[in-house]
């Protein structure tokens, strides 16, 4: 046996430098910045599959303050604003929707959260047009 090792002494010692090399680069890339938001970014696209859209954009958060150029995270960010208040709308919660795309906006500047604000301020404002005009009756 110490014969084979002494043979093949320089076959071994490459084989454990690979094998170290590997773990290196395994671990630097798990390490970075783009790697841990790619990762809270996909366990947000979980939570915004499930409709869970306060924990969505909590993660899509955390993956901005890790990498903030993170484009799917941006973009994750306001689909799940925009999903939150569309069900919120759908559940007549005009107020509730209001609030979240404002927050949305705040965080995104999205055109897309702007263009669906401006639509829930009009439908707001025309209920409370109908019930001024309901009550002067």
């Amino acid at each position: 046996m110490k014969e084979f090792f002494q043979k093949n002494r320089i076959v071994l010692l490459c084989l454990l430098a690979v094998i170290v090399a590997g773990t290196v680069i395994a671990v630097v890339y798990l390490n970075l910045p783009s790697t841990k938001a790619a990762k809270q970014v996909a366990v947000g696209d979980t939570y915004l599959a499930a409709s869970d859209y306060e924990h969505a954009i909590s993660e899509y958060k955390a993956a901005l303050s890790i990498d903030s150029d993170n484009a799917s995270a941006i973009s994750s960010l306001e689909k799940a604003y925009g999903m939150w208040a569309d069900s919120l709308s759908t559940q007549n919660d005009l107020e509730g929707a209001a609030k979240v795309l404002d927050e949305g906006i705040a965080l995104t500047a999205s055109e897309e959260l702007t263009t669906k604000k401006d639509s829930v301020d009009a439908e707001i404002k025309a209920i409370e047009e109908a019930k001024k005009a309901e009550e002067e009756r």
